[in-house]
């Protein structure tokens, strides 16, 4: 299955959205998504919340492109950019991978967020047909009640994980197994 890992870099269509994979992305898509990547609403949920410079996003976006366990995609919904979606640490042989996400923080679209965690677990069990992703995430983000909603289980804590804001905060992990996978 590595060996094909480069069939991911292929832009996809999922539940009715584009997704544009980041190695095939273009300068004005790039500039996008690292203009919503500095945002401060979405730098306050990442554990990595430095600003990124333009050379360290465009040395990300390269790397990118060898890397056989991280992908990264421009969500578009009727050609209107949404948000990112991610898997990373994929390993095929065990067939489990972490996911990432956001929304564009200037979109006032309810449900999006939903939307970018749905099309997340069709990507790792319909298209890279994984056994179960795992997440970690900043433990008073709001997004931990869609993952609940969808069905993910909380199965770990790191406690006191991240200094935000004056504050130690909490990494919660969570998790959901593919029910519809028969090996």
């Amino acid at each position: 299955m590595i060996r094909e890992y480069k069939k991911f870099r292929e832009n996809l269509k999922i539940a009715g959205l584009t997704l544009i994979n980041f190695v095939n992305l273009n300068d004005s898509e790039k500039a996008l998504v690292l203009a919503w990547r500095n945002h401060k609403d979405v730098r306050n949920q990442m554990f990595t919340n430095h600003v990124l410079t333009q050379e360290e996003h465009s040395d990300f976006i390269k790397k990118l492109a060898k890397n056989q366990t991280h992908f990264c995609w421009l969500a578009k919904k009727d050609k209107k950019s949404i948000g990112v979606v991610a898997l990373h640490d994929v390993d095929f042989k065990n067939r489990h991978c972490y996911f990432g996400a956001y929304a564009d923080p200037h979109g006032k679209n309810i449900g999006v967020g939903f939307v970018l965690f749905q099309t997340i677990i069709k990507l790792a069990f319909d298209v890279f047909k994984l056994h179960s992703l795992r997440g970690s995430t900043i433990g008073d983000n709001p997004v931990l009640y869609i993952h609940k909603k969808l069905g993910f289980k909380e199965v770990g804590r790191y406690n006191d994980y991240v200094f935000r804001n004056g504050g130690w905060r909490d990494a919660v992990v969570t998790e959901i197994i593919n029910k519809n996978d028969y090996v």
